[in-house]
């Protein structure tokens, strides 16, 4: 009797283990084929202007069946690692087919370093999110660059009015925002080498608002 229990323990064992492995083997396989993946970028080359309006640039990526939901940005304050001093939440539709890949940006303002997530949903279930941490954050004086060539006015970044070196940010025409409530985030707006021809009208638009409202625009 006693050969007969231990026969039936071990088959008990044995049983549990093998559920284990199928378990393991089922969350190894879920992860493994993630249909949805997304990469989140803050800011400018991933510098971050506190209390001003930054860009956030978000790519999804659909590896499953044809897909149909929503995208959430969603930016939070926090102080010391407390909670959340105010969150604001981006939303837009997203209809993804099997295969594809889908551009989305929006724009956030942080006014302590803090962090900046995206996330998939659908049905209301979050189906796939990404985080991006703001590591490089500050609030001295940005000046953004528009010209093809690569290096132009970086020595900017010597002059020190009030001590502070100001941050030289380069531009891809697509980086530059249509909207002068954005573009205020810089200090000053430097066009040189560069076709103005391929700025869209509302891009002219928003800076000449930005002039208008009082910015700086510098004309190589």
């Amino acid at each position: 009797m006693q050969s007969c229990g231990r026969r039936s323990a071990l088959r008990v064992v044995l049983a549990f283990a093998a559920a284990a492995v199928a378990v393991g083997a089922s969350v190894q396989a879920s992860v493994a084929a993630a249909p949805l993946t997304l990469t989140i970028q803050v800011g400018y080359h991933n510098n971050v202007k506190l209390s001003q309006w930054m860009p956030v640039a978000v790519d999804i990526t659909n590896s499953g069946p044809d897909f149909e939901g929503s995208l959430e940005v969603q930016a939070t304050n926090t102080v010391g690692g407390g909670p959340p001093l105010g969150v604001a939440i981006y939303q837009a539709p997203v209809s993804l087919s099997s295969g594809a890949t889908k551009h989305f940006r929006t724009y956030v303002s942080e006014d302590y370093p803090g962090s900046v997530q995206a996330t998939l949903v659908q049905n209301g279930r979050a189906v796939a999110s990404q985080s991006a941490n703001l590591a490089s954050t500050f609030s001295g004086l940005m000046v953004g660059v528009l010209s093809d060539q690569p290096s132009t006015l970086d020595g900017l970044s010597s002059v020190r009015p009030g001590g502070t070196a100001p941050l030289v940010v380069h531009l891809a025409a697509a980086d530059l925002s249509d909207s002068a409530a954005v573009l205020r985030g810089f200090d000053a707006i430097a066009i040189d080498d560069f076709a103005t021809d391929t700025l869209t009208a509302g891009q002219k638009t928003a800076l000449t608002d930005y002039v208008t409202q009082g910015g700086t625009l510098l004309l190589g």
